[in-house]
């Protein structure tokens, strides 16, 4: 089966809720992870099925820099979009070797998510 599925990490509720059912509206299905744990653990039992992450940095258990080496160690090419709030000198530091697919402020505006989501799947 083709990957369909957008997986979603933030330990923000509304935020989840909000973002999932924007991806939704763009076709395709929403995975949810409060935190990067989990979205490492979800990254390892569905990664064939995930066409790209929205991912959180700030979050607890295990933040997202660290999910994200985590997924990276998986798959080397999966698209990961950072969403965040306010993105410091030192998080993008960390974040450039990772390679991310790219940034998106939070709130999550709908046009901005459906241009990365646009580009993701027409590759």
């Amino acid at each position: 089966m083709a990957p369909r599925s957008v997986l979603i990490v933030d330990d923000e509720e509304i935020c989840l809720t909000i973002t999932s059912e924007m991806v939704k509206k763009f076709g395709l299905l929403a995975m949810l992870a409060r935190d990067g744990f989990e979205a490492v653990e979800i990254f390892k039992r569905h990664g064939i099925e995930i066409v790209c992450v929205l991912l959180d940095l700030q979050m607890p258990r295990m933040n997202g820099i660290d999910a994200f080496r985590h997924i990276r160690k998986q798959d080397e090419k999966m698209p990961v979009i950072i969403t965040s709030g306010y993105l410091t000198d030192t998080n993008l530091l960390l974040l450039q070797p990772l390679n991310p697919a790219g940034y998106l402020n939070k709130p999550v505006s709908y046009e901005a998510l459906f241009g990365f989501l646009r580009r993701i799947t027409a590759g």
